[in-house]
């Protein structure tokens, strides 16, 4: 079957919108993922997760980190979350693997001074992890 020239511009078209939503939709997936609203504070103090959206630890985790946020109610500390899209960030807190929990006392402005979460995977222990870090 022989399709006409009109058919023809008309699947082009198509194509073309259909990949111009999906590179939209990326687009804004990542800076939804990122921390870079002109509200955000960099110099704050904050918890933040370095995760992926593909990896099967940082899907288990995701549980309990929302747990922690829900619970916790903290209004004085951000909760961030930095997707591993987010290349140029990752490298440079030299995240080595994920997902990352880590409390930055005066937030990604001082991206070198940090405490790294190694406790158990519980709202409870993130809780103490934040009251401890808090504090000092």
């Amino acid at each position: 079957m022989k399709l006409s020239r009109n058919w023809k511009i008309l699947i082009g078209v198509g194509v073309i919108i259909t990949l111009v939503i999906i590179v939209y939709f990326i687009y804004r997936a990542t800076k939804k993922s990122n921390p870079t609203s002109e509200k955000f504070s960099f110099s704050e103090p904050m918890m933040v997760l370095f995760h992926s959206n593909t990896c099967g630890h940082c899907i288990q985790f995701m549980p309990t980190w929302q747990g922690f946020k829900t619970t916790l109610g903290v209004a004085d500390t951000k909760m961030v979350e930095i997707e591993a899209s987010n290349q140029e960030l990752m490298a440079q807190a030299n995240i080595k693997y994920l997902p990352t929990v880590r409390f930055y006392s005066n937030g990604l402005n001082d991206i070198n001074n940090f405490k790294e979460y190694t406790g158990d995977r519980t709202p409870e222990s993130l809780k103490q992890f934040y009251d401890e870090n808090k504090a000092t």
